[in-house]
């Protein structure tokens, strides 16, 4: 179970690298940690909330022609907020 807690970090560090930096390394190390130190659970719902939340905002801002396919977002503030949620609905 231990190894289900690195998959969404490995997965965005692997996506860092293939990448050409559309995915920042920052993000797949946090998220790693986030999963050595929370758990699989936590991480998973953590990571998913995160991506849903960024998502979100990105369909708003594509909507109001703020930003178009090549705007950058940082995930890291997506992710805390995802970690919340969980440590709220917990």
């Amino acid at each position: 179970m231990e190894a289900a807690a690195l998959l969404p970090g490995c997965g965005l560090c692997l996506l860092a690298g293939l990448s050409d930096g559309k995915v920042g390394w920052g993000d797949g190390l946090c998220t790693l940690i986030l999963g050595l130190l929370a758990g699989a659970g936590p991480c998973i719902f953590a990571a998913s909330a995160g991506l849903l939340l960024l998502s979100l905002l990105c369909v708003f801002l594509l909507a109001l022609r703020k930003a178009d396919r090549n705007s950058r977002m940082p995930f890291l503030p997506f992710l805390a907020a995802g970690y919340i949620l969980y440590l709220l609905f917990d």
